[in-house]
């Protein structure tokens, strides 16, 4: 009796066990594509960050040299107009 209660309590362990070493890789596996993901979107918001700072630039680059541009044109005109004069 003692022995069927001893195997029965090792069988009740190891199926406990085994339950638990399931949920664990279960969860384990999920952690892992959680981790993946987190490092995909880190990657892309980087990506991202980097083409909406090079636009940026070239934006701001486009304004200096519109502004320089507007600058000389207002030279111009008021060249012309002392010349009409």
């Amino acid at each position: 009796m003692k022995k069927e209660n001893k195997l029965i309590q090792h069988l009740k362990t190891y199926k406990k066990y085994n339950t638990l070493e399931n949920k664990y890789e279960t969860l384990r596996e999920e952690l892992d594509r959680k981790g993946t993901q987190v490092r995909i979107l880190e990657k892309s918001k980087e990506v991202a960050q980097k083409l909406y700072e090079e636009e940026l630039e070239k934006k701001e680059q486009k304004i200096i040299e519109l502004t320089k541009e507007r600058a000389k044109l207002k030279k111009e005109i008021k060249e012309l107009r002392k010349n009409e004069k």
